[in-house]
């Protein structure tokens, strides 16, 4: 699941910058995520978040509704932009080409590596939970990164992939072999 919406006035790339809580409407995203997961009634094993703020709250929120707790693994923390974090998106976007291809990686976490540190944690999860549902929450670029790594699809295809604030995919394996990835609907 990544978190909901968050406030940004002044648009900027805030990475791991603290700071960036969950905006109202951000809240209502993840309370009408969560209100839909109680009524379908999924039997949870664990709900695991990223420990930044906008994160955690959207796993708050969830796990309140569930009656589950929430643990955190700085393992699922956003995408790392080195020496961009903090600067304009719009300039981001512009001096990285990120909406081209290729992005200009300079300073930026590798996607295998983000896609890496999030799947370590889903395979744990995987053990632990055999047979069981869990809840990963965090941030879009390091969830698309493992999702599209787990669908061996290249990394210049990671705009193409939806993943909306509050938004999750649903994640099926069969043991430790990944079976298939899609949008968890209404």
């Amino acid at each position: 699941m990544r978190h909901g919406g968050v406030d940004n006035p002044q648009n900027l790339l805030y990475e791991r910058l603290p700071g960036f809580p969950l905006s109202e409407k951000g809240k209502k995203q993840v309370v009408e995520v969560a209100e839909r997961l109680k009524t379908q009634s999924i039997p949870f094993c664990r709900i695991v978040s990223s420990p930044l703020e906008r994160a955690r709250q959207t796993a708050d929120i969830v796990a309140d509704k569930i009656s589950l707790k929430v643990e955190t693994d700085e393992r699922l923390t956003e995408w790392g932009t080195g020496k961009w974090k903090g600067m304009p998106l719009n300039q981001f976007v512009n001096e990285s080409g990120y909406y081209t291809k290729p992005i200009k990686m300079d300073g930026l976490e590798p996607h295998e590596q983000a896609a890496e540190r999030v799947l370590s944690v889903i395979k744990e999860l995987l053990h632990e939970c055999a047979g069981k549902t869990s809840l990963v929450v965090s941030h879009r670029e390091s969830l698309v990164s493992a999702i599209l790594k787990l669908q061996k699809v290249d990394y210049s295809q990671i705009h193409e992939l939806k993943l909306p604030l509050a938004g999750i995919w649903k994640l099926e394996f069969e043991g430790d072999e990944f079976v298939k990835a899609e949008p968890l609907e209404d």
